[in-house]
């Protein structure tokens, strides 16, 4: 999901060394609001909760479903956030 993520504008995952396994409970994600027009935090999060699945997202192999919908869900809606001012 960071991958994914990494390429995001706006978006900001941690940095995790190919050689890490990361152990955290939710993926800490950075909001950079400037980055997307100033884009309320909120605004963004109610569109991304309308566009796909409630965060937190698990990080099982079975959760792989939901994670890539969630990671999709997010580039959609900071693709076109100045719709969303």
């Amino acid at each position: 999901m960071c991958a994914v993520l990494d390429n995001v504008r706006g978006i900001h995952p941690p940095h995790v060394p190919a050689t890490a396994r990361p152990s955290w409970y939710t993926l800490p994600l950075r909001y950079g609001s400037a980055e997307l027009g100033g884009l309320p935090v909120q605004r963004f999060l109610d569109a991304v909760h309308a566009t796909a699945v409630k965060l937190p997202v698990g990080y099982r192999g079975d959760d792989a479903r939901l994670t890539d919908a969630c990671a999709a869900a997010i580039t959609q809606v900071a693709s076109p956030a100045k719709g969303l001012l």
